[in-house]
């Protein structure tokens, strides 16, 4: 890239990102001084294909620009790129002139800025800073105060329970403190930022979306309102192969939600560098996001998938609640 376009088109990514609501330095001064400013992400681009085309006065006169870039969105935070993808771009400018590569360049960033898995991540930090406008540490419960809460008093966890309605379908969610705190799967809540939690009496209460990870498929949320029932959380020790789970969710259809079903803890597996708790406990489309549940009453993982097909059965599994505690920043009442 020639001196004069890289100037222009770092101008081109911050007007853009400044047009777009980011909280960016000054770009002029960031490139080679990354560790004197208190930014989280830098973004950097590899033109990857470039196809540029002139015609003269008696073609048309005007000159049109194709542009491929590989994009990388690098996380300091984490020490690592969270985004390696590729867009394109399309420029066309009268005359002989620079201006078509510009204009191409700036549509393969503005396709950038369109892209749902960027804007998931760096939106992140935005949605994250409502938990400071609550002013609230996020604190969870070990115990409901009674520690015999069987199958026979599943009442209370069913309270804590909640249906999430959305266009595309439903999941689950549960409430983890009185505060109107609750936790369900990403993909129940992806690309929303508030929903309608439904509950087993029919009352349905706004909640928002406060923080969401897409790598292990949590979300965290905040209903309106207090005192609310709750569930609690257990500690890793307490999860243990053969032990007695049950799960709470919205199984297929909002009719049967807050459906209970019984199983064991079948294994302790991970994923992705995820752990998850392997349970024959049934799991249905709609389960999603709700609690798997020990016989103390205190939930062992959020559901989150099962395996499906031809002499398929009891495969359900859920992310484990140390990795939930850990992913959500959650603190110990």
């Amino acid at each position: 890239v020639e001196p004069w376009a890289e100037i222009k088109y770092n101008e081109i990514m911050y007007n853009e990102l400044s047009n777009a609501g980011y909280n960016i330095p000054d770009y002029s001064k960031v490139f080679g001084q990354t560790e004197n400013y208190n930014v989280r992400f830098l973004i950097g681009g590899t033109i990857t294909n470039m196809m540029q085309q002139s015609f003269g006065l008696n073609a048309g006169n005007f000159t049109e620009v194709f542009i491929e870039i590989e994009w990388e969105l690098f996380d300091r935070n984490l020490n690592k790129t969270r985004i390696k993808m590729k867009t394109h771009g399309y420029g066309k400018y009268v005359g002989l002139t620079n201006e078509a590569s510009i204009i191409a360049f700036r549509n393969c960033f503005r396709n950038l800025l369109a892209e749902s898995y960027f804007v998931d991540i760096i939106n992140r930090e935005k949605i994250q800073s409502k938990l400071s406008e609550l002013n609230k540490e996020v604190e969870y419960y070990t115990t409901l105060g009674a520690e015999d809460t069987t199958s026979e008093n599943i009442s209370k966890h069913i309270d804590a329970v909640f249906s999430i309605k959305t266009e595309t379908g439903h999941g689950s969610g549960f409430i983890i403190n009185p505060n109107g705190f609750a936790i369900t799967n990403y993909h129940v809540v992806e690309n929303r930022s508030s929903l309608d939690a439904i509950f087993s009496d029919g009352k349905t209460i706004k909640v928002d979306v406060i923080t969401f990870y897409p790598e292990t498929d949590l979300a965290l949320l905040k209903l309106t309102g207090t005192n609310y029932p709750y569930l609690p959380l257990a500690d890793i020790s307490e999860i243990q192969i053969g032990k007695d789970v049950y799960a709470i969710g919205s199984p297929v259809s909002l009719d049967l939600s807050q459906s209970v079903t019984k199983g064991v803890i079948s294994g302790i597996r991970e994923d992705n560098n995820i752990k998850l708790i392997q349970t024959d406990a049934p799991l249905n489309p709609g389960s999603s996001g709700g609690p798997l549940i020990l016989r103390n009453g205190k939930v062992a993982g959020v559901v989150s998938s099962k395996y499906t097909g031809f002499d398929i059965e009891g495969l359900g599994f859920a992310i484990s609640i140390d990795v939930v505690i850990s992913q959500l920043n959650l603190v110990k009442k």
